[in-house]
Formats: structure tokens, C-alpha cells, sequence
């Protein structure tokens, strides 16, 4: 799977397909782009509300430890 073609064909149907494009994106199983509502494939957003936390919490610690190593 090509990285650079399938973003390519994803950022197209995004901007030819005003409504129904929205609900497009990248199959990793199809090797391809296809409609996710038609896939059944949801992401809610406590999904991502709980990534970025896990994320930012994840970057405090590792900047967290590298401060304490350094100070005396």
C-alpha cells in the first residue's frame, strides 16, 4: 500500500464528494479508500478524547523523568 497514493485519493473524494466524501477513509484490509459508514467502521469521540489524553499524559511523564535525571 502506498502511502502517498492513498492520501492522494482520499484528499480527491474529500474535495469532489461534498457530503458523502466526508465519510471516506483509508481501508488498511482493502488495501485502499473506502466508505467507512458503509464499513461500519465509527470512531466515537471519547475514542479520541481518551487518545490524546493517554498521549499528553504519556509525554508529561517522559519529560518528567528527563528533568529529574538531570537535576542533581
Amino acid at each position: 500500500m502506498d502511502g502517498t497514493d492513498i492520501l492522494n485519493k482520499l484528499r480527491q473524494i474529500h474535495t469532489t464528494k461534498s457530503d458523502e466524501g466526508r465519510w471516506f477513509g483509508v481501508n488498511a484490509l482493502g488495501d485502499g479508500v473506502a466508505d467507512m459508514l458503509e464499513l461500519f467502521v465509527w470512531e466515537p469521540e471519547i475514542v479520541r478524547l481518551n487518545v490524546l489524553t493517554a498521549s499528553t499524559e504519556a509525554a508529561c511523564t517522559i519529560l518528567s523523568v528527563d528533568q529529574t535525571i538531570r537535576n542533581p
